[in-house]
């Protein structure tokens, strides 16, 4: 299969190819976005996969901490964690965190790529809640919306699953009426 988009010449090409791949994996949350799911899930402790720059708990794990083994603690902890291969890695983390007992909740911030192993193995089996956000995320500091749908993942150690799916409202509006 060709991942790619028509040419004006309508030959399927490889450029779109390009548009999903970034030499960035540590895109900033929005903020209205993190203080939804601190109001919503938390009071949130921990950000599990921060840059000290734009690190959203007081408390935080940033690359050199490791957080794939390092304790996420014992209250709730937010992850928006590098994308591409690593992201399966932290889904997994935060689901071990829980179920071994250490940790209250997790609350993750991933693609939606619903079709992959990670989610048909840990996420839909497992979490609570997967809330499908209704547009794309655009990233703090970043030029353009992601090029793939997001969702907020809840892993909690008092709830399982199979998960409950919710279907949410843009983004962007989150903040501004609760």
């Amino acid at each position: 299969m060709n991942h790619g988009q028509r040419s004006g010449d309508g030959k399927l090409g490889t450029k779109i190819h390009a548009h999903f791949l970034s030499a960035k994996h540590d895109w900033e949350t929005p903020t209205n976005l993190y203080h939804w799911a601190d109001a919503t899930y938390g009071p949130i402790d921990l950000d599990a996969a921060a840059n000290p720059a734009h690190a959203k708990a007081d408390v935080y794990l940033s690359e050199t901490d490791d957080a794939l083994t390092s304790s996420w603690g014992s209250g709730i902890a937010w992850c928006n964690p590098p994308y591409a291969n690593m992201m399966p890695k932290f889904v997994q983390r935060a689901w071990d965190e829980v179920s071994n007992g250490d940790l209250e909740r997790a609350i993750l911030l991933i693609p939606c790529r619903t079709e992959t192993k990670i989610f048909q193995d840990v996420v839909f089996p497992n979490a609570c809640e997967v809330y499908f956000l209704g547009k794309r995320i655009k990233f703090v500091g970043a030029n353009d919306y992601a090029p793939f749908p997001a969702c907020i993942v809840i892993f909690d150690k008092h709830k399982s699953g199979p998960a409950k799916l919710e279907f949410g409202r843009d983004w962007d509006t989150f903040g501004r009426d609760e």
